[in-house]
């Protein structure tokens, strides 16, 4: 399976690529679908069915992170907030894109990331723990 995250790492290699704002415009894309398809992945892992190739369906997704607990509020709420810059970096040319529109672009990236990863570190201490055993302070 394709490891989404890669995308990131493209982004990051095309913030010095020249001719520069088509290589800003691809690494706001590029950031924005590490995180949105390792989002997808997350979900659909969990059992969630999502349609694919529907309008509106990554705003579906974003909106799945939202509904429930601080961390994957995040997720969605950073997701949503990519999705708009990607689609405008994708689809207006009249506003110019920016070193900070990529620098943004990619840091949130990296934070719906790194919270995917927390979240199912999390499951998986929480899957280890016995059922029976204390809970602590």
């Amino acid at each position: 399976m394709f490891n989404w995250a890669e995308y990131l790492e493209l982004a990051e290699v095309l913030v010095g690529v020249e001719p520069q704002e088509a290589a800003w415009r691809s690494a706001v894309s590029r950031a924005y679908y590490a995180a949105f398809k390792s989002a997808y992945n997350f979900l659909c892992a969990e059992g969630v069915r999502l349609p694919a190739g529907i309008p509106g369906s990554h705003m579906n997704v974003w909106r799945r992170f939202r509904g429930s607990g601080p961390a994957r509020r995040s997720v969605g709420l950073k997701g949503d907030r990519l999705r708009r810059r990607r689609t405008g970096a994708d689809y207006d040319d009249s506003k110019p894109i920016v070193r900070q529109d990529v620098d943004y672009a990619i840091q949130e990236a990296k934070h719906v990331l790194a919270t995917l990863k927390a979240i199912e570190a999390a499951k998986k201490r929480d899957a280890d723990r016995p059922e029976d055993a204390p809970s602590g302070c």
